[in-house]
């Protein structure tokens, strides 16, 4: 939603590795179309791109409350494409976001292991817990000298800045970017 920011994470790791594993795909920037139409124009673009191009699966990264439930539960209950979400923070995010969305949702990805026994309380079952990777086409071995011991990637939030900190105090060398770190993104 910020160009100046340049792509996501999900941008070159998702849509990246899938585009270079061959898969045919059609990006659907929700975040710039809402820029354009607004967030319920949004929302009827999507389900009648979903109805216009009839994929077999529609691959959501939410961010927040931009895409509709009754959009999402439409597309899931009304066409034939698979509906998958991939919840990126659900060790923090499950309480106010991830259970009010994972209905609408014919399958949920999770990488935390905090969040299963949540999906299973509210009767969830369809649920992937999985990690996340890096995109083997994009990044590749180098025989460039390591410069850090540890190096880590992502906004400074939670528990990181102490974890940071204490792997300095342990002697490592650390590099660390993105939002709200002093080397920046």
């Amino acid at each position: 939603g910020e160009p100046v920011r340049g792509r996501s994470f999900e941008h070159w790791n998702f849509y990246d590795s899938l585009r270079n594993m061959g898969h045919s795909l059609t990006y659907f920037d929700y975040m710039g179309v809402i820029g354009e139409l607004g967030k319920d124009g949004m929302n009827k673009e999507l389900r009648l791109t979903v109805e216009r191009l009839r994929p077999d699966v529609v691959f959501v990264v939410l961010f927040e409350d931009q895409l509709d439930p009754e959009t999402l539960l439409r597309i899931s209950r009304e066409t034939d494409a698979v509906t998958v979400t991939w919840f990126c923070d659900d060790q923090w995010r499950f309480d106010g976001m991830s259970k009010f969305y994972a209905p609408c949702f014919d399958w949920s990805i999770t990488t935390a292991n905090s969040a299963l026994p949540k999906y299973a309380e509210i009767g969830y079952e369809r649920v992937i817990k999985t990690q996340w990777a890096a995109n083997h086409f994009l990044y590749t071995p180098s025989a460039t000298a390591v410069a850090y011991d540890v190096t880590f990637i992502g906004m400074a939030h939670g528990y990181r800045p102490l974890t940071m900190k204490r792997l300095v105090d342990a002697g490592l060398k650390v590099g660390v970017w993105g939002t709200g770190w002093p080397m920046g993104r």
